[in-house]
C-alpha cells in the first residue's frame, strides 16, 4: 500500500499537469493541437497525457480540444467573422470537419 504522503504528492503532480495542459490548450486554440504536440511541450509521453487527461477530466483529450475550439469559433461567428476565416483561425484543417462538428454541436450551420 502506498503511503498517504506519496498518494498526496501524486495527486498534486497530476493536478499540476492537468492545469498546465488546460492552460496550454486555452493559449493555443489557434494552433493545431493534439496529444503529441501537448506531450512534447510538457516532455511527457503521448499515452500518459491522454490517459491522465481522460482519467482526471472524464473526457478524452481530442474531444476536449475540439469542444474548446468549436465554442471559440461560435463566439467569433456571433460577431460576424466568416465561417471560412473561423475555420482557418482555429486550425480545423478542413472546412468539412469544422462544418460537421459545428452542426453536430449547435444543430445549425455555421
Amino acid at each position: 500500500m502506498q503511503p498517504v504522503q506519496d498518494r498526496f504528492d501524486e495527486l498534486i503532480k497530476d493536478k499540476a499537469y492537468i492545469d498546465g495542459i488546460i492552460k496550454y490548450i486555452n493559449a493555443n486554440l489557434e494552433s493545431p493541437l493534439d496529444a503529441e504536440s501537448i506531450a512534447r511541450h510538457f516532455s511527457l509521453s503521448k499515452s500518459y497525457v491522454q490517459n491522465l487527461f481522460t482519467q482526471k477530466m472524464h473526457i478524452g483529450l481530442k474531444k476536449y480540444i475540439m469542444q474548446k475550439k468549436i465554442y471559440a469559433a461560435h463566439a467569433d461567428l456571433s460577431v460576424g467573422i466568416s465561417p471560412m476565416d473561423v475555420c482557418e483561425k482555429y486550425a480545423f484543417g478542413d472546412y468539412s470537419i469544422f462544418y460537421r462538428l459545428y452542426r453536430k454541436t449547435f444543430e445549425t450551420s455555421p
